[in-house]
Parts: structure tokens; sequence; C-alpha cells
């Protein structure tokens, strides 16, 4: 389900929000019909007071990891791709769904999340780039 609360008369004359509605990544996850699922759901910390780290694996080569800092706040964490059931020696992009043309290499096998502001979320596309895309003309 995909979900958006705003006064639709209005959302037109707000960009950061028609961004959301227009957002491919986002409709993608919607479209795909599984939902992420907590990765700390048994270890979250304290200071969050619920799961904070989100997995879902929309196709071999691509996955979304969202990162919510509940907090009042800034938070630093470390999200090891092992944990994510991702392959730790493979390459990967990761780029910010929220935030389009912002994204990073994936180095050492672990995504730092530095300072991520008050109550906020991170929400990013990881590609293994060690999986090739074929192509088949039909």
């Amino acid at each position: 389900m995909y979900e958006i609360g705003d006064d639709m008369l209005v959302l037109g004359a707000q960009r950061d929000r028609m961004a959301l509605v227009q957002n491919q990544d986002l409709l993608n996850m919607a479209k795909l019909g599984r939902a992420s699922t907590p990765i700390d759901l048994l270890s979250y910390s304290p200071q969050d007071g619920q799961p904070s780290v989100f997995f879902l694996r929309e196709t071999p080569r691509q996955s979304i990891l969202t990162v919510f800092n509940w907090t009042k706040d800034p938070r630093s964490q470390t999200v090891r791709l092992a944990d994510l059931g991702l392959p730790a020696d493979h390459a990967f992009t990761a780029t910010n769904v929220l935030r389009s043309g912002s994204s990073r290499l994936v180095r050492d096998g672990s995504l730092e999340f530095r300072n991520q502001e008050p109550e906020s979320v991170t929400v990013l596309k990881l590609i293994d780039n060690s999986i090739l895309l074929i192509l088949r003309a039909r």
C-alpha cells in the first residue's frame, strides 16, 4: 500500500511533497507488493525505542535499505552488508531515494550513517555492481 495524506487541492504547489508522489523508486517498492523487514527487531538501540533498520530485497541485484533516527538528537551508526544477507565482497552503489543525485560507493562491506538528522529517515537503493544486467533482444 502506498498512501499520502496531503491535501490534494494544494499538493501540486508543494514541490517536495509532489516529488514523493512521483518518486519512481518509491512507486516501484509499492508495486513489488512486499514490505521491508526490520533487521534490528530484537537488537535495536534503547534510545530508538523501536526497530530503526529495515531492508527489502527487490531483486538479486537491487535492494532498499531504510534507516530511521527516531531520537531527538543526531545519530551515527554502521550497517554491515553481511547483516542484510548481502555479499560483503561485492561492489555496491548506494543511491539516496529521497535526495536525487546523492550516491556513493559502499566500501569495506558496510554503510556508515554519520550524524543522521534527528527524527529523520534515509532510504538507500543498493545496486550490486557485481551482477551484470543481461538484456535479451526479443
